[in-house]
């Protein structure tokens, strides 16, 4: 069974005045099992059934119903938009073949209270629905170093980039033997000699997913909007998790 960390920061942001101790105890009612609790986060075991709870804000949105504080999710307006396209490359249908993504725009920048938690949220997603990154993962993005289209496609190991973290080039050869990402999750591409990237208009790197993202996106606290792309071996774990994204950015 998954299992998720909920911020006890989150749960006194979205209830002030609850007494801690009575969340918890309400959490077995909306199916969850508690596997530890410290002083930062409650550790709790849900049903895969639930993939809503596999984030601290889906696990307080069924709170709020059970305290009829409020109920039902919100209906999100979708519409078609022009500027953010991705072409997908027929080449990435071996590999790690669908791809979906949203953007999320805010007024003001993110703090690193708030990237700490994006990651978080992001971590719970690989680890839980993503099935450690091997059916999906996930890369936030700064919305407004990207210059769309976006290409979706595959190329050899002696492709280089500059990954997150780093200043210099290095090739996908090199980071998936060299850097930890690379190490952990070299065995989800193992079966193929090309391997997914994503790329703008520039030819800048997004991401090599599920490894490691490059550095031009990163999110920094100066970062106003973002882009989150998800790519997955199936289309349902996609749209899960980014329903689940899109609610969340929502909340």
């Amino acid at each position: 069974m998954p299992v998720v960390n909920i911020a006890i920061s989150l749960l006194n942001k979205f209830f002030p005045g609850k007494d801690l101790n009575d969340l918890i105890d309400y959490l077995p009612y909306i199916g969850l099992d508690i596997e530890g609790i410290d002083n930062e986060t409650i550790r709790v075991e849900y049903n895969p059934n639930r993939p809503d709870f596999a984030s601290g804000y889906g696990i307080v949105r069924a709170l709020k119903g059970i305290l009829d504080i409020e109920t039902g999710i919100p209906k999100l307006q979708l519409f078609k938009n022009n500027i953010y396209k991705i072409y997908v490359d027929s080449s990435v249908k071996q590999v790690r073949p669908v791809i979906v993504a949203l953007v999320a725009k805010k007024k003001g920048v993110h703090d690193n209270e708030t990237i700490k938690e994006l990651i978080s949220i992001q971590e719970d997603l690989h680890n839980g629905i993503g099935r450690r990154r091997k059916k999906a993962s996930i890369g936030i993005h700064d919305l407004d170093t990207i210059k769309f289209p976006i290409t979706y496609k595959t190329v050899f190991d002696d492709f280089s980039f500059v990954p997150l973290g780093v200043v210099s080039s290095n090739t996908i050869k090199q980071i998936l033997n060299e850097f930890d990402s690379g190490r952990q999750y070299a065995h989800i591409l193992e079966k193929s000699n090309r391997y997914p990237i994503l790329v703008d208009e520039d030819n800048n790197v997004l991401s090599f997913p599920p490894i490691i993202n490059g550095n031009v996106t990163k999110v920094t606290p100066e970062t106003n909007n973002l882009f989150i792309e998800i790519t997955a071996n199936n289309q349902k774990t996609a749209e899960d998790i980014l329903a689940i994204l899109a609610i969340t950015f929502h909340d």
